[in-house]
C-alpha cells in the first residue's frame, strides 16, 4: 500500500468514525443499532461519502470500523450497568441499615415503655395494697381503696400537699393545715368528682357572719366540713354514694 493509499484510508476511516460519533448514541440503544442495523449503516455511510466526494468506499471497510466500535461500547455499557448495580445495592443496604436502626429504636422504646408500664403497675399495686392495709387496720372494707385513693388525690390537689402525707387518721385542720376556705373548696371538689350533693344538715354547715367555727374569729359566711379526719370523710362520702 502506497503512502497515498494509506492516507486515503486514514481519511476514510476518520469520516466513518465522525459519522458514527454524530449519529450513533454511546449507549445501549446505539449498540443495538450497530449490531442490528449494520448493513443499513454501511450503505448510508458509503452513499454519503460517494455523494460528497465521489469516492467509492469498499463496504467491508465501513463494516470493520463499525465492528471495531461494538466491543468497546459493550464494555462501556457493562461498566455503566455494573456501577448502577453497585449504586442501587449501596442504596438498598443503606435503606436496610436505616430500617434495622429504626426497628431497633422502636424495639428499645417499646422495651422501655413496657418496663415503665410494669414499674407503674407495680407501684400502683403497692400503693393500692398500702391503702387496703390502712383500710383493713381501721376496720373498714378494703375494697374502698379506689374511693380512698380519689379522696387523697383531691385533698392533695386542693391543699397542695404530697398524697403520701394523707392517711385515714390525718386531721384536716391539725395535720393537713386546712383552713375554712380550703374546706369549702374541698366540698365543691368532692361533689363534682363523685357527682354527689353533700347535704348541709349532715356534712357541711354555714358559719355565721360573726364567728368562725374553728378559730373563733370573724370570717363571713362559709361552707365547712363537719368531719375532722380523712377516715370520717371517706365514710360519709361512701354513705352518700350508697344513698344515691
Amino acid at each position: 500500500m502506497t503512502d497515498d493509499q494509506a492516507y486515503t484510508l486514514q481519511i476514510i476511516k476518520k469520516v466513518i468514525t465522525s459519522y458514527l460519533d454524530e449519529k450513533i448514541p454511546n449507549n445501549e440503544r446505539g449498540l443495538n443499532i450497530l449490531v442490528d442495523q449494520c448493513d443499513d449503516l454501511v450503505y448510508k455511510i458509503a452513499s454519503k461519502i460517494y455523494s460528497e466526494s465521489g469516492y467509492k468506499v469498499e463496504f467491508f471497510m465501513i463494516r470493520d470500523v463499525i465492528n471495531s466500535r461494538i466491543k468497546p461500547l459493550q464494555e462501556h455499557i457493562a461498566k455503566i450497568k455494573e456501577e448502577e448495580a453497585k449504586r442501587l445495592e449501596a442504596e438498598r443496604l443503606a435503606e436496610e441499615a436505616k430500617r434495622l436502626q429504626l426497628e431497633e429504636e422502636r424495639r428499645k422504646k417499646e422495651e422501655v415503655r413496657k418496663i415503665q408500664e410494669e414499674a407503674r403497675f407495680l407501684e400502683e399495686q403497692a400503693y393500692n395494697n398500702e391503702l387496703k392495709q390502712q383500710l383493713k387496720e381501721s376496720g373498714r372494707d378494703e375494697n374502698l381503696y379506689n374511693i380512698f385513693s380519689e379522696i387523697k388525690e383531691i385533698v392533695s390537689k386542693v391543699l397542695e400537699i404530697d398524697p403520701e402525707c394523707i392517711t385515714l387518721n390525718s386531721n384536716l385542720r391539725v395535720d393537713l393545715s386546712a383552713d375554712e376556705l380550703d374546706e369549702e373548696e374541698l366540698v365543691f371538689a368532692f361533689e363534682e368528682h363523685f357527682d354527689i350533693e353533700i347535704p348541709e344538715e349532715k356534712y357541711r354547715i354555714n358559719i355565721s357572719e360573726q364567728t368562725s367555727l374553728f378559730h373563733g374569729i370573724p370570717m363571713g359566711r362559709h361552707i365547712g366540713l363537719l368531719v375532722d379526719n380523712i377516715g370520717d370523710l371517706l365514710d360519709n362520702i361512701v354513705q352518700i354514694i350508697a344513698e344515691d
